[in-house]
C-alpha cells in the first residue's frame, strides 16, 4: 500500500503502442524458452541446450501479440563442441521482426562478436527498409537464454539491445513476463 500523496505510479507499458510491442516481445521470449528445451529433446540424439544451440525469432502479429518460428538448431552435437546456430530470418520479414532467442550453452548471455554484427546490421537494415518502425526497433532485443541452476526455472534470459553495451550482459528479463492482456 502507498501512502505517499505525492507518488506517481510508472506508467502502464501496456499503454503506450511501441511499449506495449517491447512488453510483448519479452513475453514471447519468455513462452518460446520451452520450445527451445522441446525441440532439443525431440532430436533424441542428447542434444541438450548445454551442448547445442537453438534459435527462434520473434515477430509481432495483427493485433499486436508477439509469437515466435519452429525453433531451429546448430549442427550435430559432437563431443568436445558446441555447434553454433546462423538466424536465416525464416519465417520473419523487415515489417514483423521483434528480435530473436538463441541459447549459448556456454553460460554467457553476452552476444558474441559476430551475433553483435549481425544484430546490429540486421536493426539498420529493417529500420532502413520500415522506417515507420524506427521507435520499436529502437528497443527491439536479441534474447539469450543460458542455464543456471540457481534460477527458479533452471534458465535465464537477457535482452540485449542497441543500447547494451558492447561486450556487455544485457539486463535479465522478467522470467513471469505476461503479454499485455
Amino acid at each position: 500500500e502507498v501512502t505517499d500523496p505525492e507518488y506517481i505510479p510508472p506508467p502502464n507499458p501496456c499503454d503506450h503502442p511501441v511499449a506495449r510491442k517491447i512488453w510483448n516481445a519479452d513475453a514471447a521470449a519468455i513462452a518460446a524458452a520451452p520450445a527451445l528445451f522441446a525441440k532439443a529433446a525431440s532430436l533424441n540424439d542428447g542434444s541438450t541446450l548445454s551442448n547445442r544451440e537453438f534459435f527462434t525469432n520473434l515477430f509481432s502479429r495483427a493485433d499486436g501479440s508477439v509469437g515466435f518460428t519452429d525453433p531451429i538448431f546448430g549442427g550435430p552435437a559432437v563431443q568436445g563442441q558446441v555447434p553454433n546456430v546462423v538466424n536465416t530470418y525464416s519465417g520473419v520479414s523487415s515489417a514483423d521482426w521483434m528480435g530473436d532467442l538463441h541459447n549459448h550453452p556456454s553460460g554467457d548471455a553476452r552476444l558474441s562478436d559476430g551475433e553483435w554484427n549481425t544484430f546490429i546490421n540486421q536493426l539498420s537494415q529493417f529500420s532502413a527498409t520500415n522506417p515507420e518502425r524506427r521507435p520499436e526497433l529502437e528497443h527491439v532485443a536479441a534474447y539469450v537464454l543460458v542455464l543456471d541452476a540457481s534460477s527458479p526455472r533452471g534458465y535465464r534470459v537477457h535482452a540485449n539491445t542497441r543500447d547494451t553495451p558492447y561486450n556487455q550482459l544485457g539486463p535479465e528479463v522478467n522470467p513471469d513476463a505476461q503479454p499485455c492482456p
